[in-house]
């Protein structure tokens, strides 16, 4: 074993000074090619004519002129580059600060006493929805504008907030007023809190269908507020005051409006399709060529309400009230393939055809 070792080693240092001497070789014999070849040009360059050096030189320098030119340009494009990204980054920045700076601001601006001023607040924060890249920043808005109605309208009590202030006092006032009222006068919200719905109802406006944020207008007395043409897809009003409210034209599929009023709303061409109307009070609401496929009217009182025309395909009327309420046009097939049981009908008749 010591004898084959040692064999190994030598070998191994053997075929290292063989490969040292090639390595060597191979390069005197590239620098004696390279000789050779520099030496058979040098010759030929002697042979060339004076006029046809002059001109390959002349060509040589404007191709290398060319190639320095285009590597200064490329390296011109990629500090350009640089350039910009870092003006887009401190354009975001500072679009991002005044955004905040007018957000701050717009927020003050609604607790203030006087109406000019919350209304200015209104309208900045519909150019900041407007203005802004980021769709969050839209949705900021519309759920800050929420608040504000909720907050000014709510008839809950609820803990104080930066957003009440005086606006919730003169609300309040309007609301005392509106009772002493004539009862044919229909009632309306105040001016900043009407302000605030149009606001909303132009910024819902600028989605898809599909990307419309759901709004949570939860106990809120908002009665002959103006919601024509609204976009309030998935709209959360449970509880609320909605007398006199006009939602002609509205889109309310899959709303929630159980618990609530809207006594006297206008609900000409709505889109009620899907929406839960439990337990609502619909006196003498109009419902004229209404979508109200699969709404659900359980327990709902539609006295004198007029269902002109209205689609009930689908429509749940258990327990509900159609005392004096029109139908016409909405008969058969359409109210045939609605489901009644326990319905009291518009000639005062108890229906209990579905019924189980």
């Amino acid at each position: 074993m010591p004898v084959i070792t040692k064999f190994l080693y030598k070998s191994k240092k053997w075929l290292l000074l063989v490969l040292l001497l090639g390595i060597v070789t191979i390069t005197i014999v590239a620098i004696n090619t390279k000789l050779q070849i520099w030496s058979e040009m040098t010759r030929l360059w002697t042979l060339v004519e004076d006029k046809e050096k002059a001109k390959f030189i002349l060509n040589f320098i404007g191709t290398l002129a060319t190639i320095i030119g285009g590597i200064v340009v490329f390296l011109n494009l990629l500090n350009a580059q640089k350039n910009t990204r870092i003006a887009q980054t401190n354009a975001s920045l500072a679009e991002a600060r005044l955004i905040t700076d007018r957000f701050s601001k717009a927020v003050e601006q609604l607790g203030h006493e006087r109406l000019e001023i919350r209304l200015g607040g209104i309208y900045t924060f519909e150019w900041i929805a407007r203005d802004a890249q980021d769709l969050r920043d839209r949705e900021a808005v519309i759920k800050v504008l929420i608040t504000y109605i909720r907050e000014c309208t709510s008839f809950v009590k609820r803990p104080t907030s930066s957003l009440e202030g005086e606006a919730r006092k003169v609300h309040l006032q309007q609301i005392v007023l509106q009772k002493n009222q004539k009862p044919e006068t229909p009632p309306k919200p105040p001016t900043d809190v009407q302000a605030a719905l149009d606001v909303i109802k132009r910024l819902l406006n600028m989605y898809e269908k599909e990307d419309i944020p759901p709004i949570d207008f939860k106990e809120v007395d908002i009665r002959g507020a103006n919601l024509e043409y609204a976009r309030l897809t998935r709209a959360d009003f449970r509880n609320s005051k909605l007398e006199y409210v006009n939602f002609r034209n509205a889109h309310l599929e899959e709303a929630d409006l159980t618990g609530s009023n809207l006594s006297d709303a206008n609900l000409v061409g709505a889109n009620l399709s899907n929406a839960e109307m439990m337990n609502v009070t619909l006196v003498k609401a109009r419902f004229y060529r209404s979508n109200l496929n699969g709404t659900n009217f359980y327990n709902a009182n539609l006295e004198e309400a007029n269902l002109t025309e209205a689609n009930l395909q689908g429509a749940t009327l258990t327990k509900a009230n159609l005392t004096g309420a029109s139908l016409s046009g909405a008969k058969s097939p359409v109210v045939e393939r609605a489901i009644l049981c326990r319905t009291t009908m518009p000639d005062n008749t108890v229906e209990n055809r579905d019924c189980l």
